[in-house]
């Protein structure tokens, strides 16, 4: 499986992402630190980057390292649900905090994204 991986040169300390994209349209996105109004377009950004033009992507956003989501943070997350959503494809959001859970549920936005389970083998530079 070929594999690429997109790294934020981030200038904010507190956050990063990693995304990797393979071949048949998955689309793995790491994030770590707070999603917000100074982070949420370089998120969309990476991730709408890594979604091959044309084809179903398959995006799964990892929210395990997200220790703040404001609302341009939710934005981003359904920005990147309507791009995959308009070319075939589907968002999932995996490890999701509690607060953010919380805060999706108050949105009603717990509704528009679905919750996967990882249980697939995950690249060793993902770890």
């Amino acid at each position: 499986m070929l594999l690429q991986t997109y790294l934020a040169a981030s200038a904010e300390p507190d956050f990063d992402v990693t995304v990797h994209s393979g071949e048949a349209g998955l689309v793995i996105a790491r994030i770590r630190g707070e999603l917000d109004l100074a982070t949420a377009d370089r998120l969309h950004r990476l991730v709408h980057a890594a979604m091959s033009s044309g084809r179903r992507a398959r995006v799964l956003l990892d929210l395990g390292g997200v220790t703040f989501c404001d609302a341009q943070g939710l934005s981003a997350l359904v920005r990147i649900a309507n791009d995959a959503q308009g070319g075939g494809g589907e968002l999932s959001l995996t490890r999701i905090p509690p607060v953010i859970a919380r805060l999706l549920r108050l949105t009603g936005l717990d509704h528009r994204f679905p919750v996967t389970v990882v249980a697939m083998a995950v690249p060793q530079s993902f770890n």
